[in-house]
């Protein structure tokens, strides 16, 4: 019996053993993962202020305060789905509202934010269609709980047709080539590639590409943020080929 015991005990130490070795090596595979998921993009020190010229320093402004309205549209692989009306306000206090409507007036969603003290609310018949938003402690939006690159408080900036002028202070690379130039920024929990596109030497329109870790770190999340040279029409390019085209009015 002694001898079926101590045979025992150290088939289990063994087993033990091998069992710790495995969930060592998984901690040693996982964590490269967890550092990129973590990583802070802030690290890159901005150079001393990259000099722009005056078409590049057009597509840079204030979000506030700010106001206007206009069509937007929603597209899927390159089919429109829906069109609305969409008016936003944003006060000087870095807070702002916006509301999409139909043809005939009525309110389909209504969003509201506030930085400080932090405040987000939202309203409308569409809720039930689109997906959980939410602003997390960050300032980043949050669509069923899976963190998205752009920041609440950049809505008026992407409404208004600028790039937020706070950026130009976190650019640490500047690439020229003869048919784009490209700004590097890097920011906490993300990196932005500002390409400006000038085919015949001027520029016709200038795109922001987000990217940003998900999932400890396994999968980059993208979106792509392009506003046109006449600052009125935008659009960003979302996951699973879907579009939003932005389109202000002058009234």
């Amino acid at each position: 019996m002694r001898k079926i015991l101590s045979e025992l005990k150290i088939k289990l130490m063994t087993s033990n053993r091998a069992l710790q070795t495995s969930v060592n090596k998984i901690a040693l595979l996982l964590y490269p993962l967890f550092l990129s998921s973590c990583h802070d993009f802030s690290a890159i020190e901005p150079v001393e202020k990259i000099p722009l010229s005056r078409a590049h320093s057009s597509f840079f402004g204030s979000c506030y305060p700010s106001e206007g309205g206009g069509r937007v549209i929603w597209l899927k692989e390159k089919t429109p789905l829906a069109e609305a009306r969409l008016d936003w306000l944003a006060s000087p206090r870095k807070s702002w509202q916006t509301q999409l409507s139909d043809p005939f007036g009525m309110i389909l969603l209504d969003l509201e934010w506030r930085k400080s003290p932090l405040r987000y609310h939202q309203q409308g018949k569409l809720l039930s269609k689109v997906p959980e938003l939410k602003v997390n402690q960050e300032g980043f939006w949050e669509a069923n709980g899976i963190m998205v690159g752009l920041k609440a408080e950049e809505i008026p900036c992407i409404l208004g047709g600028k790039f937020p002028v706070y950026w130009r202070d976190m650019i640490y690379k500047k690439l020229d080539k003869s048919e784009q130039s490209t700004l590097y920024i890097a920011e906490n929990s993300r990196k932005i590639e500002i390409t400006f596109h000038k085919p015949g030497g001027k520029i016709r329109e200038a795109c922001a590409l987000f990217k940003w870790n998900q999932f400890l770190g396994i999968k980059t999340g993208e979106i792509n943020w392009c506003i046109a040279r006449s600052h009125k029409k935008s659009r960003l390019d979302l996951p699973d080929e879907q579009t939003l085209r932005w389109e202000q009015s002058d009234a």
